[in-house]
């Protein structure tokens, strides 16, 4: 959980999305991407593969716009989903060593 802690100690607003958890550190945890009851300005996803897909139809399902996978995360298929439906994604580059 270092990129959530991370994220908060820089001030962002997280909701942190995980089935099997109902808080990570105290802080409340959605069972997807789907459940959060908020406007999101980006994903950032840390699951293998075959479970990012889902999250990015969920993505898309509400509308947002813009994904981090972090490596790992992606493959070609989840690429080329993000690309036909309009979802800015970054990929192949970790968020605590481009962006924090």
């Amino acid at each position: 959980y270092k990129i959530l802690k991370t994220l908060i100690k820089k001030g962002c607003e997280v909701y942190p999305v995980n089935p099997s958890c109902s808080d990570v550190d105290g802080v409340k945890c959605y069972k997807s991407v789907s459940e959060v009851p908020f406007n999101v300005d980006v994903v950032n996803v840390v699951t293998p593969p075959s479970v990012t897909e889902t999250i990015m139809k969920e993505c898309r399902e509400k509308s947002i716009k813009r994904v981090w996978l972090q490596p790992g995360a992606e493959n070609e298929a989840v690429i080329k989903f993000c690309h036909d439906n309009g979802i800015n994604v970054i990929y192949g580059l970790c968020v605590m060593l481009e962006a924090l």
